[in-house]
């Protein structure tokens, strides 16, 4: 919101500087403006301070250079006595900040930006970007494009359906993007097919897997989070969208990975010893993560907490170093992960 006004402020004052038939002092611009704010219900407004500024950076080099000139005018006052004012108007009538050519450091800003999406070539939503940078960066500055980063993300999910995968994945970013819900055929690891009424409004990246969170009609109230590789179908619903408050950052605080299991975060203990302890030292398995060097039975260990919720994706990332671990606290964690251990140990054929 705050970049639309800015926007709009500079607009606004375009459309005035541009204006032969009038003349704008300094108040006949904060009129405009904030005339224009009141009637669109935007609940603000500006000062004199903040017109200096607009003024100052569309002359700038970093804004429009747009060259407005000042000049006198005449025109009575409150009492009707004859005054002099200062005028704002652009020395060139036909000059537009819309008009005005990008600047070839800011072409090159959005090339840049443009290859690193289009580079992310798991993702799906980047198809489609190679011809359009190609052709932007060999006609304004004669460069091969060459390939630099890439992002850890399985491009085979799905199986044989992968295409679909891909296309279910872009008409869910258009889905959320315009607000509209969809019928969805899906169908879970470990169960039947299920056709929901579905709201989406966010999508995730997690362990090398796309998910889509929403509601459905049915449970307007309840987040549902989809792999986007168990959908089967989409088709469009005549249902009106629910507009889902969702805020991502307090969502995801508690969680690691994108499984909310609906309860309380706990906190969550445990000692990494070895190679796996300067692992976890380094690159922290939450945000919560506190830690501290202490030593057990002669033997350095780093001793962790984190205050999360129990899922399986928490579970997991603490198997990725069970050969280092030993997990303390909640006890229903502590079961758990010894019950995954010795059923690792049962299917490679050793005796627990």
């Amino acid at each position: 919101m705050l970049q639309n006004k800015v926007t709009l402020r500079h607009r606004i004052l375009d459309q005035c500087l541009r204006d032969r038939m009038h003349d704008y002092t300094i108040n006949d611009l904060l009129d405009k403006i904030n005339s224009y704010f009141f009637q669109m219900e935007m609940h603000s407004s500006i000062g004199e301070r903040q017109l200096y500024d607009d003024i100052n950076f569309l002359r700038s080099p970093d804004g429009y250079n747009a060259d407005i000139e000042t000049y006198r005018i005449v025109r009575p006052d409150s009492k009707g006595r004859n005054r002099s004012y200062t005028a704002y108007r652009y020395t060139d009538p036909k000059f537009s900040i819309s008009h005005v050519s990008i600047r070839e450091d800011e072409l090159k800003s959005i090339l840049n930006a443009l290859e690193t999406i289009n580079q992310c070539t798991n993702i799906p939503i980047s198809s489609g970007l190679q011809k359009a940078v190609e052709k932007l960066s060999l006609s304004f500055f004669h460069n091969e494009i060459r390939k630099s980063i890439q992002f850890a993300i399985n491009p085979f999910l799905g199986g044989p359906r992968v295409q679909e995968v891909s296309k279910y994945f872009s008409t869910l970013f258009k889905a959320i993007q315009s607000r509209y819900p969809l019928i969805v055929n899906y169908r879970p690891f470990d169960g039947q097919n299920q056709l929901l009424a579905f709201h989406p409004f966010f999508l995730r990246q997690s362990r090398m897997m796309w998910f889509v969170l929403g509601v459905t009609t049915q449970q307007p109230d309840k987040v549902v989070t989809l792999a986007i590789d168990r959908i089967y179908d989409l088709d469009t619903c005549q249902d009106p969208y629910i507009n889902f408050p969702f805020d991502p950052d307090e969502y995801f605080e508690d969680l690691v990975g994108v499984l909310d299991p609906g309860t309380e975060p706990v906190d969550v203990h445990f000692q990494v010893f070895g190679w796996g302890a300067k692992y976890i030292e380094v690159s922290p398995i939450h945000g919560s993560q506190r830690s501290s060097w202490i030593e057990v039975d002669g033997q350095k260990a780093l001793d962790v907490h984190l205050l999360v919720k129990l899922n399986n994706e928490l579970e997991e990332a603490l198997l990725s170093i069970m050969d280092c671990i030993k997990v303390l606290a909640p006890q229903e964690l502590v079961e758990s992960h010894h019950q995954r251990a010795l059923q690792i140990m049962r299917i490679n054929g050793l005796k627990p």
